[in-house]
């Protein structure tokens, strides 16, 4: 009898083991989406082929915007029945989802899911302030996961990122209407009224596939183009803008790594709240983008957006140096190209600002704004869960700036760059590769670095010395 009810017990795991889960992993993405600026509307077509290694499979959901409804799905000529409902989904701009689950067990590897699908992307401010995401008259604002999802996502709020293939995206937007996709752009050409580009992408993180339309003139070729508006004061700062970006493009693929391995860098400007980084594909507010000439304070944000594909890495959200990873690294790692492009007095001036903030907000428990702060946790101790808390306000901002800082001065310039290379040569992280690669090029004690990120101590020989000497 025993022996019976184990074989019945391992017979039921294998087969748990064997059926994928919920949400498998797509392997490509053909997409044909027009855009119908004036209704806020999209209708979209989605050929999805999933991961050999996924099947078989069995129920399957996917997740869509929440104004979105999908009329039809098939497999070839065969309809595929579903069900849709509107679901709480944290990783759409709206907090709102379409839900739509069906069963997948006759479907072979080398078959694609056809998904037809359409509805409304209207503004929102439910989730945040900031999210601009949405169409109207003005253009076409979507990112991806985690933000607004414009085509079908196989993934559950918070769940670790993956890289897909996007083999062909076919946007149709109005003719004055210039689209942007995170990836390469093949074709672009003007049927009538409409604008009809086709783009590729190859091995994009799920959160990287934005896609923008505006009214757009373009500046550039070949390792920058700038997506400008068509205004005199916008297009003199386009040219500013494009040879800032290829000076820091050449810096950051020569001292960290290739970044996306795409053959061009895309720049818009986009309205308020658009300074955004997806790939290879870099916005700039409206308002940053007037000030660029004159103001530090723009060219900082475009080199933090820029220098994202060259420091990003894979690291699973369970790992305790997600944050250090994913928010810690484009939070420093700009700021040496600024250091020479704006000057090493200007790079000091910025260190020792970040550090007498840190020191206040230590002291007071309070942000720059007088709003309370979270209270002080090791950079390793910040789960990935609690990223928007820290993310711009403590820690991640100001302690891993120090950190990396830190580093640059006891490693000097030389040794600190091939750091860097080991690092981001790297295609994904963990907290002991990180640790060891770190451990090996510091020539103090290993208990230093684990202080910094350990602990919250910030004694004497962790601060950077005052220009007096104090």
């Amino acid at each position: 009898m025993r022996t019976v009810l184990l074989s019945f017990v391992f017979a039921l795991v294998a087969t748990a083991t064997a059926v994928a889960g919920p949400y498998p992993e797509v392997a490509d993405y053909i997409l044909d989406v027009r855009f119908e600026l004036a209704e806020a509307r999209l209708e979209g077509t989605a050929d999805i082929l999933f991961r050999a290694d996924e099947f078989p499979l069995a129920t399957t959901t996917f997740y869509l915007h929440g104004e979105l409804q999908v009329e039809s799905l098939r497999v070839g000529d065969r309809a595929v029945e579903f069900t849709q409902d509107q679901v709480i989904y944290a990783y759409d701009y709206s907090m709102v989802a379409t839900e739509v689950t069906f069963d997948l067990s006759d479907l072979r590897p080398d078959q694609r899911l056809t998904v037809v699908y359409g509805g409304y992307c209207n503004p929102s401010k439910v989730r945040a302030e900031s999210n601009y995401m949405r169409i109207d008259t003005t253009g076409v604002f979507l990112r991806s996961y985690a933000y607004s999802i414009w085509f079908p996502v196989f993934m559950a709020p918070r769940q670790d990122e993956y890289f897909v293939d996007f083999s062909s995206v076919t946007l149709s937007t109005p003719a004055d209407f210039p689209a942007v996709l995170t990836g390469r752009r093949v074709t672009d050409r003007i049927e009538g009224d409409r604008r009809l580009s086709v783009w590729q992408a190859e091995g994009v993180s799920v959160f990287d596939a934005q896609c923008s339309a505006r009214r757009w003139d373009v500046l550039g070729e070949d390792i920058v183009q700038v997506y400008h508006l068509p205004d005199d004061d916008s297009r003199e700062r386009a040219e500013g803008i494009l040879a800032f970006a290829r000076q820091a493009i050449e810096f950051f693929s020569s001292n960290y790594s290739a970044g996306t391995g795409a053959e061009t860098s895309y720049i818009m400007q986009m309205p308020r709240y658009g300074d955004i980084s997806s790939g290879n594909v870099s916005g700039i507010s409206d308002e940053s983008w007037l000030e660029f000439d004159g103001d530090w304070v723009s060219k900082y944000l475009l080199a933090h957006e820029l220098v994202h594909p060259y420091t990003g890495r894979q690291i699973s959200r369970d790992d305790p140096m997600w944050c250090f990873v994913v928010e810690g690294f484009p939070s420093y790692f700009h700021l040496p190209f600024l250091s020479e492009a704006l000057g090493a007095d200007w790079y000091r001036s910025r260190i020792r600002t970040v550090q007498q903030r840190y020191l206040t907000k230590r002291e007071t428990g309070l942000s720059r704004r007088g709003n309370r702060l979270p209270q002080e946790k090791p950079i390793d101790q910040i789960g990935a869960d609690e990223l928007s808390t820290w993310k711009d306000t403590f820690v991640l901002n100001d302690r891993v700036v120090l950190f990396w800082d830190y580093l640059r001065r006891e490693l000097g310039e030389d040794d600190f760059a091939t750091l860097c290379r080991d690092l981001f040569g790297q295609p994904r992280l963990t907290a002991n590769s990180i640790r060891e690669m770190i451990l090996s090029a510091y020539p103090g004690p290993d208990s230093n670095i684990d202080s910094w990120l350990s602990t919250t101590e910030f004694p004497e020989w962790m601060r950077l010395e005052s220009d007096d000497g104090g």
